[in-house]
Parts: C-alpha cells; sequence; structure tokens
C-alpha cells in the first residue's frame, strides 16, 4: 500500500521565508556555506542565533 502524504502543516515543518537578491550575492552566500560545510538554511540558522546572543536575546533557538 503507497503512504499518504501528510496534509499540510502535519509534519510539523513550515516554510519560514525566501531570501531574495542579486546573483552575485547568492553566488557569495553560496560559497560562505560551502565554506563553513553547512547548507544554506543551516547558515542562516546559526546566523540568526549568533545575532539574537550578540543583541541579548538569550533565548536559544528550538531544533530547527
Amino acid at each position: 500500500m503507497a503512504k499518504e502524504k501528510n496534509a499540510p502543516g502535519e509534519s510539523g515543518r513550515v516554510s519560514i521565508t525566501t531570501l531574495k537578491g542579486s546573483r552575485e550575492w547568492a553566488d557569495w552566500l553560496g560559497r560562505f556555506a560551502e565554506y563553513r560545510r553547512v547548507s544554506l538554511a543551516a547558515l542562516v540558522d546559526m546566523a540568526l542565533a549568533d545575532h539574537a546572543k550578540a543583541t541579548g536575546f538569550n533565548e536559544p533557538p528550538p531544533k530547527r
């Protein structure tokens, strides 16, 4: 029997945002993620966690 697809929101994961920028910025971001050996989503997650902490928001982020 084929596995049924999850209903919207049932998986617990949601799309949060889309980033738009120049081709040059996208290429730079890709190189930075590759340098850090992480996905773009992980890179954004780390950057936001670091920024939150640096600005005094000490609540740790939950798992993605």
